[in-house]
């Protein structure tokens, strides 16, 4: 059997692991996972637990994986529920990133050109 490395980053940090092809007989054996932190590139994105809302605060999330196109919108305007807040290029289409509900942008967690994913956090509004 092939022992392989693969680096996995969960939220802000990266792990190094090994991992190796195993048949059907021998998967009934108990695998051993001992994870070692590795320094891995930074990212100029908040780590994920800094941009969970805080309480009063509604989250606008991703739909869908894709690009930031345009940001509509800045920190402390007034937005109304169904107003445009950002558009989001997926699959080579703009989808319009509306507000749920009325309310005043707190904080915006993306940049323009940002590629985001499902359920990332985009703004939060009070």
């Amino acid at each position: 059997m092939t022992v392989r490395k693969f680096r996995i980053r969960i939220e802000d940090q990266w792990f190094e692991v090994e991992a190796e092809e195993v048949s059907d007989e021998s998967s009934q054996q108990p695998t051993r996972v001992d994870p070692r932190p590795v320094p891995g590139p930074s990212s100029p994105n908040p780590p994920l637990a800094a941009m969970v809302p805080s309480k009063g605060e509604v989250a606008i999330t991703a739909p869908l994986p894709g690009t930031i196109l345009a940001i509509n919108v800045r920190v402390g305007e007034r937005v109304l529920r169904g107003q445009v807040l950002m558009i989001l290029e997926a699959m080579k289409m703009e989808n319009e990133i509306t507000a749920h509900q009325s309310g005043e942008v707190h904080q915006i967690m993306v940049d323009k050109g940002q590629s985001v994913a499902t359920g990332d956090p985009l703004l939060t509004l009070v």
